[in-house]
């Protein structure tokens, strides 16, 4: 894994070496291994290298082809490399190194932009052809690498991370709508960045920049095409195509791990490690200080099961405690998911022994596993509940629960539960995602600045709400965590899960066998009950989560008061103060609702805003 950046000029030479030198120093996390630049009068490309495939010098980056027309910045892996480079060598290309960058090289130089439908892997990827003075940018077919920039009528900039692009001259003008998303649903959806003007390469989308300006295309998008196939065949061919999946994710010139919560899907994935790589490293995180967000002793009971070399670290109020400045201050966009800070530790302890590791994300939104899920299967299948549950929602008391115990929880699921019944399947679907309303996040922001993530949502069955995670949830949060949380300490992080030939065809069976009789992830439970304990397969899903109300009314109280104190909210002069005090009154009492939540992401963005200072 690497980072990239560089820049490119319309129609004028320009020279912006300072600011670029500055941008790649930025993303020295991402690589620390090595780094290198291409420079010319018209565009830069730069690279930070975190070798794991051919540790040679010659696979360093910004690599050119023979003729030094073509030079190119990757950041990912290209599992099918080795079969690509063999049908280029039937077109004539020559190689020089053992490297999957080269490979893109070589397929870019015969094919054009046709090379990127035929790569199986993660990836942001910059190349720049001389002759033409063309810049062409692509990202993976689901965003597990991010790649953002921002163009004016003069220049074009990029970079892996916002913080690196910020380091050249771009103005840093708050974007209201991006604001407005992330307090809706604690991450910035889409395409778009808190600073107004930057945006994201689209997931299966790759981008021209030349003299004539930018061109947006498409190369990949999921479809809804169903396919005959028996049920039983089916659920052979899903564990069939996960296992090659994870056997392609453990190629690689240094060792490669896997992450065991023991959950469902980590445990898959461990497990199909193992068969290939007996004694894999496999890593867990716990809560020893807060029992009910405590599901480590699972992931070491499967490791013994299955003989991995397992590590399992506790994440104890004073790790918190001594990690959370940094956590905080290594945000270059707010992003407020609050299990992002386990993420960031077990990230950081497990960089200190391995540069690969594996992990389930994707998982749930390709095979149906949150509780969103369910409650929609609910409410397709039973009309009449729906329509009950419409009309009794108001009934339903305005406390609002806790996530901090099992009562509490389902008492705060059942309220919102009950308030999506009696909405459209787009609208409820938004309401499930979202941490607060629109109507609310206007209240903490005094603005009518309005999302416009409605917009493209159709629903009508189980795959489109799928199909609408892959699109929303999956590149703005969970890939978004995984890639800054893991990257941070220089660490590559694979998921399976999101292997195309996967996900398209899980894609392709019926809207009705995902959730099976209510039940999530079935397919993905009937491909595997067979090698799996009951305890992994049955237990109920808790997911990575974190005592935050604990955390907010301990450790992080003071941190809390500190950030969101009047002083500091009004240097930033963007929310209503008696609201954030209401919120915070909340936080610290028993039905704290999803007030924790929302408070995580006013600090996120308070310290965010303290450091890159965006024009309001």
């Amino acid at each position: 894994m690497c980072g990239i950046t560089g820049y490119y000029c319309f129609n004028q030479e320009c020279e912006y070496v300072k600011e670029f030198n500055g941008a790649v120093k930025f993303l020295n996390h991402r690589g620390p291994d090595s780094n290198g630049s291409k420079i010319n009068n018209y565009a830069a490309l730069g690279h930070t290298r975190l070798s794991i495939i051919d540790l040679s010098d010659e696979a360093s980056q910004p690599m050119l082809s023979e003729d030094e027309n073509f030079s190119i910045s990757f950041n990912g892996e290209i599992y099918n490399y080795k079969e690509l480079k063999e049908k280029l060598k039937l077109k004539g290309a020559q190689f020089k190194t053992q490297s999957d960058t080269e490979v893109i090289l070589r397929g870019f130089e015969l094919m054009g932009d046709g090379i990127f439908q035929l790569l199986n892997g993660m990836f942001s990827i910059a190349i720049y052809n001389k002759k033409q003075n063309q810049l062409t940018l692509a990202r993976d077919r689901f965003g597990i690498k991010p790649l953002y920039y921002y163009k004016d009528e003069n220049q074009f900039f990029f970079a892996s991370e916002t913080g690196a692009l910020l380091e050249y001259p771009i103005p840093r003008k708050l974007n209201y709508k991006a604001l407005t998303n992330y307090f809706r649903f604690n991450f910035i959806p889409g395409n778009e960045s808190m600073i107004d003007g930057v945006k994201q390469v689209e997931p299966g989308n790759f981008i021209i920049i030349d003299d004539s300006g930018l061109r947006m295309n498409s190369y990949y998008e999921i479809k809804n095409s169903p396919i005959k196939i028996d049920y039983k065949d089916a659920i052979d061919h899903i564990n069939m195509l996960l296992d090659q999946s994870v056997c392609d994710r453990l190629i690689a010139d240094v060792p490669v791990a896997s992450f065991l919560s023991g959950g469902l899907d980590s445990s898959i994935v461990s497990l199909l490690a193992s068969k290939h790589h007996p004694g894999i490293k496999t890593y867990s995180a716990g809560f020893s200080d807060y029992p009910y967000f405590d599901e480590s002793k699972y992931g070491k009971m499967f490791s013994e099961q299955i003989n991995t070399d397992h590590y399992s670290f506790d994440l104890s109020e004073n790790k918190i405690i001594d990690s959370i400045e940094d956590i905080l201050n290594g945000f270059s966009e707010p992003f407020a998911d609050t299990s992002a800070i386990a993420y960031n530790l077990l990230s950081k302890k497990t960089s200190e022994q391995v540069k690969v590791v594996l992990s389930g994300d994707g998982a749930d939104e390709v095979f149906g596993g949150y509780r969103k899920h369910k409650a929609e299967w609910l409410i397709q299948n039973n009309k009449l509940l729906a329509k009950l549950s419409g009309i009794l929602g108001s009934a339903v008391s305005d406390k609002y629960g806790s996530r901090n115990s099992l009562i509490g929880n389902k008492k705060r699921q059942l309220k919102k539960w009950m308030s999506g019944a009696r909405l459209s399947a787009e609208e409820r679907y938004l309401l499930w995602a979202s941490i607060q309303t629109e109507s609310e996040v206007q209240q903490l922001l005094e603005t009518n600045t309005k999302s416009a993530v409605l917009d493209y949502l159709k629903i009508s069955n189980m795959n489109d709400v799928l199909k609408a995670d892959m699109q929303l949830v999956l590149p703005g949060d969970m890939l978004t965590k995984a890639d800054r949380m893991s990257m941070q300490y220089g660490l590559e992080v694979r998921t399976p899960f999101l292997d195309h030939y996967l996900v398209d065809f899980v894609f392709s069976l019926p809207a009705k066998w995902k959730l099976k009789g209510g039940i999530r992830k079935n397919l993905l439970k009937e491909a595997f009950k067979k090698e799996l304990p009951d305890y992994i397969v049955n237990r109920k899903k808790k997911g990575f989560e974190v005592p935050m109300w604990s955390w907010l009314n301990g450790p992080l109280k003071d941190l809390m008061l500190t950030h969101l104190s009047d002083k500091q909210l009004k240097n930033t002069g963007l929310f209503n103060h008696q609201k954030v005090k209401a919120l915070i009154d909340q936080t610290l009492s028993n039905e704290p609702g999803d007030a924790p939540a929302t408070i995580w992401a006013l600090m996120v963005f308070q310290v965010w805003f303290n450091k890159y200072k965006p024009q309001i």
